[in-house]
C-alpha cells in the first residue's frame, strides 16, 4: 500500500485562519459527548448548495440514511466510476476520476483516517486542498444534499461508497457553495487536488506527429500525471462554448497505439468507440473507451495535464 509523503499542513510561513476547525480536536470532543458533527461553518441549507436562500426540495441526509452499510472506500485503491454526470460539476467528476488513478496523490487529498466504521465514526470527515502555496485541511459533516432520495450531484456506481460525494462537499465548502464549484475549471481543480503544475497540449498541431503525441502522453501517465482529453462543442444560438472532459487512464500498444479513457456508460454507447472484446485489451478495461492515436487526435481538441511533483 502506498503511503503519502509527509506534508506540512497550514505552514507557519503563510498567514492562517486562527479560527479554522481542527479535525482531531473536534473528533475528541464528539467522542467524549457521543454526538455526531453538525458543521456550523457550512450548514445544511439551500444557501450552501445554491449560494443564496430560496425554496427547493433539497433534503440533507447522512449516508447511513441512504444505505444501511455506508463505506468510505469499498476497495483500495478505489476505482471511481461515474453513474450520472452532473452538468454543474462535470469537470469535477473528471478530476475525481483522474485523482483516483494516482494512489499517492489520492492519500494526500483524502486522508486514510476518514471512516464510517464503529467508534471511529462521528459524522466528521476532512480533506486537504492546495491553496496559495500551502495545504489546507477542510473539515465537514457528512450530511449530503439529496433530492427524491438520490444524491444531488456526484454519484458513484457503487451505491454505498461515499468518498467522492464527501470530497465534493469539502470542495464546495472551500469554494463557498456547491454552485460556486462551477466557477472553477478542470485545470484549477486538478491543481487544488494535488498541488501540481498544469499544462495544456493542443492536438490540432499533433496530426503530423501522432507518434510523438502518443509518447508524450504515455510518458506522463507513467510518471503519475493527471490527464484528461477535452472536446469543445459549439452551442448554436449561444455565444459560449461548452466542453466535455474525459480522463485518460492508460496508454497501450497492441495492434496499434491506443488510449483508454474513462467514459460514462451512456456516452460509450453513443460514441460507439472500440470496446473490450474487439481485440486483446487489458483486463481492467471496464467502462473505458479505447481509441487509436489517430482517432484520439481527430475526436479531441486538447489535453489538460497536471504534473505532480515527487515531493
Amino acid at each position: 500500500m502506498c503511503v503519502a509523503p509527509a506534508i506540512v499542513y497550514n505552514s507557519n510561513t503563510v498567514p492562517q485562519n486562527p479560527n479554522a476547525q481542527d479535525f482531531y480536536q473536534l473528533k475528541q470532543q464528539l467522542q467524549a459527548n457521543k454526538s455526531l458533527f453538525e458543521d456550523p461553518d457550512f450548514p445544511a441549507s439551500n444557501h450552501t448548495v445554491l449560494g443564496h436562500d430560496s425554496q427547493s426540495n433539497i433534503q440533507w441526509v447522512r449516508p447511513s440514511e441512504i444505505t444501511s452499510k455506508p463505506k468510505f472506500f469499498c476497495q483500495a485503491p478505489p476505482e471511481y466510476s461515474i453513474e450520472k454526470r452532473s452538468v454543474l460539476h462535470s469537470f469535477l467528476s473528471t478530476a475525481l476520476t483522474c485523482l483516483s488513478t494516482n494512489h499517492e496523490a489520492l492519500l494526500r487529498t483524502v486522508p486514510s483516517d476518514n471512516s464510517f466504521e464503529g467508534k471511529l465514526y462521528r459524522g466528521l470527515f476532512h480533506f486537504r486542498f492546495w491553496q496559495y502555496g500551502r495545504w489546507l485541511d477542510v473539515v465537514i459533516d457528512d450530511r449530503l444534499p439529496t433530492m427524491d432520495g438520490k444524491l444531488l450531484f456526484i454519484r458513484p456506481t457503487t451505491q454505498n461508497e461515499f468518498w467522492c460525494a464527501l470530497l465534493e462537499k469539502a470542495y464546495a465548502k472551500l469554494c463557498g457553495s456547491y454552485s460556486a464549484i462551477a466557477s472553477r475549471n478542470l485545470i484549477e481543480t486538478m491543481q487544488d487536488f494535488t498541488g501540481g503544475i498544469s499544462e495544456r497540449y493542443y492536438l490540432g498541431s499533433a496530426v503530423p506527429v501522432a507518434d510523438a503525441c502518443y509518447e508524450t502522453i504515455s510518458c506522463k501517465l507513467e510518471k503519475g500525471s493527471l490527464m484528461a482529453a477535452i472536446k469543445m462543442n459549439d452551442n448554436r444560438g449561444s455565444s459560449k462554448q461548452s466542453q466535455h472532459s474525459y480522463s485518460i487512464l492508460k496508454a497501450v500498444t497492441i495492434e496499434s497505439k491506443m488510449f483508454g479513457l474513462q467514459t460514462p456508460v451512456e456516452e460509450l454507447i453513443e460514441m460507439n468507440y472500440l470496446r473490450s472484446g474487439t481485440m486483446s485489451l487489458p483486463a481492467d478495461c471496464y467502462r473505458k473507451s479505447w481509441l487509436r492515436i489517430d482517432e484520439f487526435i481527430k475526436n479531441y481538441d486538447f489535453v489538460d495535464i497536471c504534473n505532480i511533483s515527487p515531493n
